[in-house]
């Protein structure tokens, strides 16, 4: 078996109006553990320490809508993705227990049968770190993105200010030599097709699907119509960006990001209730 320490690392919630019975509080007790105790779902959100939580245990047995308790928990942005185990009292067959599963229980448990318990928040729990690490990487890449596009924003300014100042030269009399008014112009060329759109998502592109794998693509299948700005403002809102920071990244206003976010949620085709950044955090791939 494992140290202690390693089992030390994630916390337990039990639910049951009726409390923990002994048999249960000793098994954990093996391994040096006690499950914080709540009587609702309303409990258990109003933990202080609820970051620290890797594994729910709902007792069906000992609850008077254990289905209802599992809604409130799982429409909860916070906790949703910690792993949920079912205790049962008779043996569900597949037919339920798979009905279970999709609905997001992590795997369903008869009493009778406490042995598998234990082992069960401990794979529930070593898949929760897992999937933790892997959002914690990806948050510390996001990061690592936004900074790469703010220098090439950056470099961008520069090449426009430069391709401005070749424009007003070649412009000017002073300059009677028509060869160097065409190199002028051969510079100002240069700088446009460096600066043009399609060029520029490219170019992000690959260092977002280094990322996200597939993001685009799982767009596209949605809606193959999807321009160069209507994906560069997904991949901002996979990143996580606020409208705020949308508008400021992409040199527009605040109200235009809002019609550009609503426009793609219709070219999406989401329902007037459904949220544009679920979809895309959710919906569209997971990494």
């Amino acid at each position: 078996m494992n140290s202690t320490k390693e089992y030390q690392r994630f916390k337990i919630a039990y639910l049951s109006s009726k409390g923990i019975e002994d048999v249960i509080v000793d098994l954990f007790a093996d391994i040096y553990l006690e499950p914080y105790v709540y009587k609702s779902a309303s409990y258990v959100l109003e933990e202080p320490s609820l970051s620290l939580l890797s594994v729910i245990v709902m007792d069906a047995t000992a609850l008077d809508d254990w289905a209802f308790e599992f809604q409130r928990l799982h429409t909860n942005i916070s906790i949703a993705e910690i792993p949920m185990l079912l205790l049962t009292e008779e043996r569900l067959n597949v037919q339920a227990q798979q009905t279970f599963l999709n609905q997001g229980i992590y795997t369903c448990i008869q009493k009778k049968q406490l042995n598998q318990l234990l082992l069960a928040c401990i794979s529930a729990s070593k898949s929760f770190n897992r999937i933790c690490d892997k959002n914690d990487e990806i948050s510390s890449l996001n990061r690592r993105l936004s900074t790469n596009y703010l220098i090439l924003d950056s470099k961008n300014h520069c090449i426009e200010s430069i391709r401005s100042k070749a424009d007003d030269l070649g412009e000017k009399e002073i300059l009677n030599s028509s060869l160097l008014k065409k190199e002028l112009n051969a510079i100002s060329k240069e700088a446009s097709a460096h600066l043009n759109n399609e060029y520029q998502l490219e170019l992000f592109k690959v260092h977002f699907e280094e990322v996200h794998p597939l993001f685009f693509e799982s767009l596209l299948a949605v809606n193959k119509s999807l321009t160069t700005n209507n994906l560069k403002l997904a991949a901002f809102l996979k990143m996580g960006f606020n409208n705020n920071e949308i508008a400021y990244l992409s040199h527009v206003t605040l109200s235009t990001v809002k019609k550009s976010i609503q426009r793609l949620k219709t070219k999406l085709r989401l329902a007037p209730d459904k949220s544009l950044r679920n979809f895309i955090n959710d919906a569209v791939y997971k990494v």
